[in-house]
């Protein structure tokens, strides 16, 4: 399968802080040049971590580039993190995994890479 979105794609970081019933998540990699874009997960409800979650992602720009769910699950003393979606506006599906850690009740911070997906059944 074509991959969409940079051939070159880096691994990234990104941190979110609670705010009320959503993660407000700032993210970037070199394909950004280090600009920070945005990243808004949820609704969680109050005291859940873990679970699946709606995701949507910004570029640097603004723009909308990522509509999907975020998977957070236990990873032993860390969190396991799966972002799964369609890049936009073509639809292109797309995942990413990470690994990550919750710095304090209100602050997870996390790596992630893009995952290549198998190709679909002919």
């Amino acid at each position: 399968m074509a991959r969409s979105g940079p051939a070159n794609e880096q691994a990234g970081i990104v941190f979110y802080r609670r705010s009320g019933n959503r993660l407000a998540g700032k993210w970037s990699h070199v394909n950004e040049k280090g600009l920070l874009c945005d990243e808004v997960v949820g609704p969680i409800p109050a005291g859940a971590l873990t679970g699946t979650w709606p995701v949507h992602i910004s570029d640097s720009s603004g723009r909308r580039i990522f509509d999907g769910a975020l998977d957070l699950e236990t990873f032993g003393q860390c969190l396991k993190l799966t972002w799964r979606g369609d890049y936009l506006p073509a639809g292109v599906p797309v995942r990413f995994e990470g690994i990550g850690c919750q710095i304090d009740r209100e602050t997870l911070c996390a790596t992630f890479a893009r995952v290549d997906l198998p190709p679909p059944p002919a």
